[in-house]
Order: structure tokens, then C-alpha cells, then sequence
């Protein structure tokens, strides 16, 4: 979990320039705090984007059978197709 935490944030990319940073001390932690929290902002917000465009019927569990949904082979594409955003699919496969 560990490595893939450290690949999405991209905590190397903040702290590789830091010899041309001026004051480091403050704006490197400060960098990595800010970064932690836009990612964790877009996560929850494609998150919660992704919980309101189930569309159950066309999609095949019963309404509100949230368990069902970890049998699907890809939650986002499918939830994407169901309600035609082929598009979509095509990018969150």
C-alpha cells in the first residue's frame, strides 16, 4: 500500500527541486501536505461522483446492493456503460 501511495502522490517530484527552493524547511513539508490533500480531494470527489451515476437497473444487482458491485470487472467502466458514457469506459478501463 505503501509503494502505491508513494507512486499516486508523486512525493518525488516535491522534494527533487528542493535545492533550489527557497527557504526548504517550510515549503518542501508544506508541498508534500498540500499535495496529500489535493489527491485525497480528487479521490474522494471521483469517489463520490461515482456513487451517484450507479444506475442499478441497467447495471444488473438489486437497488442498494452495494457487495455486488465488487463482482463487476471493472466498478468504473461498467457503472460508465450502464448509464452510456462509453467514452468514459473506454478511460476508466
Amino acid at each position: 500500500m505503501s509503494l502505491g501511495f508513494f507512486s499516486f502522490t508523486g512525493f518525488e517530484a516535491v522534494v527533487v527541486p528542493s535545492a533550489e527552493v527557497k527557504n526548504p524547511q517550510r515549503t518542501i513539508p508544506l508541498s508534500v501536505v498540500l499535495t496529500v490533500a489535493i489527491v485525497k480531494a480528487v479521490y474522494m470527489l471521483l469517489l463520490y461522483v461515482f456513487a451517484g451515476m450507479i444506475n442499478w437497473s441497467r447495471l444488473g444487482p438489486k437497488v442498494g446492493d452495494w457487495a455486488a458491485l465488487r463482482g463487476l470487472s471493472s466498478p468504473f467502466a461498467d457503472a460508465s456503460k450502464a448509464i452510456g458514457l462509453t467514452v468514459l469506459a473506454a478511460v476508466a478501463i
